[in-house]
């Protein structure tokens, strides 16, 4: 080959061993047969047990489970099962991480899949590595692993790559290579947690504001029109291949308090609304001051539970106090040291400092309306 060619790819080699055995060496622990504890996994399976075990003895499916509530359309808790998505399988089996190794190759699907939407804005190819590097270790990544929503990290990790299928249409008319990152990863990025998705595709809409205004103004009306119309079947082809989950769930939510329809629902505005009050809807938002956390991760304290040990002031003050050691030992095990504005939270949001100041930087350098 070319040795022209190998220092062109090259990079992108490198990029692949980098992050794979960052990945492996991040989380080692889970090569040792250790298993990180995620709540929502356990109470996931606590749920999804009964139609399990009817699976087990029957080999059938069952599509209603009497374990969640008064009973419930067990597709909204892993039951049933869909003869649609089998075409999709390989690349779903691909792209959605197994149990056993969910953790490293998460963190390879945050690093490869940053590391795209890096190259397709144009960033050199070397810097597009510290940029994915930089993007995947922010803190939130790792905070919503222990909580058990890894359809939450897979939506954000594939999603992007479909910011990535827009920039590559609309500002290097490449149709071809932006299309089909759309498609595949609309497919496999939106019905995983619906929510991320629709947060990248308002991106997407700010992002596609500032692709009309270019467009008028350089009075390239074909290539506008062109754009949207690839971008837009790419995204229904993506979207197409799991609507049969995405409309069952819009169809059931419909009798949920989240719908407005649930006489077990005490919240007369959701009522009132058809759906959830602001305040229910945004329990879980980040404070508007909380958001200074991305430079610095203290700010607002730590995690609600967080292990100060016993070389703290807090357990030397409860051993003054007469508390016991081991009584004292225990609490500052879990000691609350958040007092932010969510119920409770696993730990800070922290981008970085360097990150936050490039951020500050780029608003000063940067051309175009992009930045806006």
């Amino acid at each position: 080959m070319d040795k022209n060619k190998l220092l062109k790819y090259l990079p992108y080699a490198a990029a692949v061993v980098i992050f794979t055995v960052l990945a492996c060496v991040y989380c080692a622990p889970v090569f040792q047969g250790k298993e990180l504890y995620a709540g929502d996994n356990i109470r996931f399976k606590e749920a999804v047990h009964e139609s399990a075990k009817f699976h087990e003895e029957t080999g059938d499916y069952t599509w209603w489970t009497g374990s969640m509530f008064a009973g419930m359309p067990n597709y909204q808790v892993g039951g049933g099962y869909y003869k649609s998505n089998n075409l999709m399988k390989p690349i779903l089996k691909l792209l959605h991480p197994s149990h056993n190794t969910r953790l490293p190759m998460v963190l390879m699907l945050y690093f490869c899949c940053f590391f795209i939407l890096f190259r397709s804005t144009g960033v050199e190819k070397w810097l597009s590595i510290v940029g994915a590097l930089a993007a995947g270790f922010s803190s939130y990544y790792f905070i919503i692993e222990p909580a058990g929503h890894h359809t939450k990290a897979w939506s954000i990790a594939l999603m992007s790559v479909v910011i990535a299928g827009f920039i590559y249409i609309f500002k290097h008319k490449r149709y071809g290579l932006g299309a089909s990152l759309t498609m595949i990863f609309t497919a496999a990025g939106f019905s995983p947690h619906p929510q991320m998705a629709y947060y990248e595709f308002m991106l997407i809409g700010i992002l596609f504001l500032a692709e009309l205004f270019i467009h008028i103004r350089e009075k390239r009306y074909k290539d506008l029109v062109l754009g949207t119309a690839v971008f837009a079947l790419s995204v229904g082809i993506g979207f197409g291949t799991g609507c049969s989950n995405i409309f069952t769930n819009s169809e059931y939510v419909k009798e949920t308090m989240r719908g407005g329809h649930s006489d077990l629902n005490s919240d007369e505005n959701a009522k009132a609304s058809k759906g959830l009050s602001l305040e229910y809807a945004t329990a879980w938002s980040y404070g508007i001051d909380e958001s200074l956390t991305f430079l610095i991760p203290g700010y607002m304290g730590n995690a609600s539970g967080y292990d100060v040990g016993t070389d703290s002031e807090l357990y030397r003050r409860l051993t003054a106090k007469g508390v016991s050691k081991s009584d004292a030992r225990n609490f500052c095990q879990y000691a609350p040291t958040y007092w932010g504005e969510q119920p409770f939270t696993s730990g800070p949001v922290y981008a970085g400092a360097a990150v936050c100041f490039l951020f500050i930087l780029g608003l000063l350098l940067v051309k175009g309306p992009y930045k806006w």
